[in-house]
């Protein structure tokens, strides 16, 4: 499932299509394993963790809920909601890429939110989009970025009840 999402075409902007994401990637040098699996994830925005003696990979990708949470199937049926500071949200995103069309440099690309950065001021941050050699993939990367931040900021913590046992990192 991950591979087909990755795999479906997206606009280019450009005029084109092109993978949502592709992984271009010389590895020449040792690597904590751990360290290398989460670079490798992050090129499709992913997670990976170990359980039940097995590696197992999610992705931040649409997909159907897989339990609906409420009062009566938590323990003492309580959440805790946190949210992060407007201030800690970014409205500029400088997103590193290597690019094919100079001999595979490193290169800058920026994605703003015009209207923050107006009504709030700068607040940029730098991310390196990890095996990318696509500009475009590297702008998704960085609204996708801006658009986590903005709309996706809030936590909820709560215990589960025993139907959450096959829950884990990433479900719906």
């Amino acid at each position: 499932a991950i591979s087909a999402y990755c795999a479906e075409r997206v606009p280019d902007g450009k005029g084109g299509t092109e993978p949502r994401f592709t992984f271009n990637a010389y590895i020449n040098s040792r690597f904590d394993a751990y360290q290398l699996l989460n670079s490798m994830v992050s090129v499709f925005r992913g997670m990976v963790h170990y359980a039940f003696g097995a590696i197992h990979f999610t992705a931040d990708r649409p997909r159907d809920p897989e339990l609906n949470v409420t009062r009566a199937n938590t323990v003492n049926g309580e959440f805790v909601y946190k949210g992060a500071s407007l201030l800690q949200q970014h409205n500029r995103v400088n997103v590193t890429y290597n690019n094919p069309a100079n001999g595979y440099e490193r290169e800058v690309v920026s994605v703003d939110e015009p209207d923050d950065i107006i009504k709030y001021g700068l607040r940029p941050t730098d991310i390196v989009a990890f095996a990318c050699t696509s500009e475009s993939q590297a702008i998704r990367a960085g609204r996708w970025l801006l658009y986590t931040e903005r709309m996706e900021s809030e936590t909820v913590t709560y215990i589960g009840g025993e139907d959450h046992i096959d829950i884990g990192p990433g479900s719906v």
